[in-house]
């Protein structure tokens, strides 16, 4: 059991390693740039979504400014209400999922990728709340504010066809 606890705690700590500012604005920048080879509009789309997504969750966060619980495992900056890293990794992922889903025509592979998503935006919330630096309330409202930021921008953007290159 204590392997098992060594191996979730380690998992953890390296999806908090994006807490590093450079270390996600280089794994954005990497998606985006991807996402660029076939699409530019989804390309500066997807950038849209992730500085939105920041936007709102730090002025929520700035808004309420509730401390970080003080038993923690780790050391995490600012507020902790909503969770940011809940926020831009449901954004991030949920981006990536719509632009693949929009352009697989098998219904059984677009439910595997939104079930892969899904299940990915769970684990990031969860070790939030496992490492002691949020409650169950704040990675959800960043869950529900990063999905409705991406798929309401995706959305837009597909209803009035501007996520096509032309």
């Amino acid at each position: 059991m204590d392997i098992l606890l060594e191996v979730v705690t380690a998992f953890a700590l390296l999806l908090q390693a994006f807490e590093d500012p450079f270390l996600f604005i280089a794994l954005i920048s990497l998606c985006a740039l991807v996402l660029g080879i076939f699409n530019r509009n989804y390309a500066v789309s997807f950038f849209v979504t992730i500085g939105l997504t920041f936007g709102v969750t730090h002025s929520i966060k700035s808004l309420f400014k509730i401390a970080r619980p003080e038993d923690a495992l780790v050391v995490a900056n600012g507020y902790r209400f909503p969770s940011m890293h809940a926020a831009l990794g449901a954004a991030l992922l949920t981006s990536c999922a719509w632009y693949l889903c929009t352009r697989i025509p098998s219904l059984s592979v677009r439910i595997s990728i939104i079930l892969i998503t899904a299940i990915s935006i769970i684990c990031i919330g969860w070790t939030r709340i496992f490492l002691g630096v949020h409650e169950t309330i704040d990675v959800v409202t960043g869950i529900i504010l990063g999905t409705s930021i991406s798929l309401l921008l995706h959305g837009g953007m597909h209803l009035f066809h501007l996520d096509t290159d032309r």
